[in-house]
């Protein structure tokens, strides 16, 4: 990295030096202290950006299985209720 890329790593805000951070250990294979280096931030901000990440990833992951879940329990009611429907309907007619 040169000088010029050095002192752009400065000015980034904190959202994007955390982008940054994530890229740079999950997308490109940097270690913690290879992202310190390059970035100019202390350990303790890439050890907090991802564990804010996984953190985050994790909450995804439950919503998601939340929701499936949800959309099962709601599509065994519906076929329940067509089920019920249809034996009533078929008792009516013997």
């Amino acid at each position: 990295m040169n000088l010029y890329s050095n002192r752009q790593c400065m000015y980034l805000s904190k959202e994007e030096k955390e982008r940054r951070i994530i890229d740079l250990y999950y997308n490109q294979g940097k270690t913690s202290r290879e992202i310190v280096e390059e970035l100019r931030v202390s350990p303790n901000n890439v050890s907090a950006a991802l564990k804010k990440h996984e953190e985050e990833e994790n909450a995804a992951a439950v919503s998601k299985i939340k929701h499936e879940q949800q959309e099962n329990k709601t599509s065994k009611q519906v076929a329940s209720f067509k089920l019920f429907s249809k034996t009533r309907t078929l008792s009516k007619w013997q």
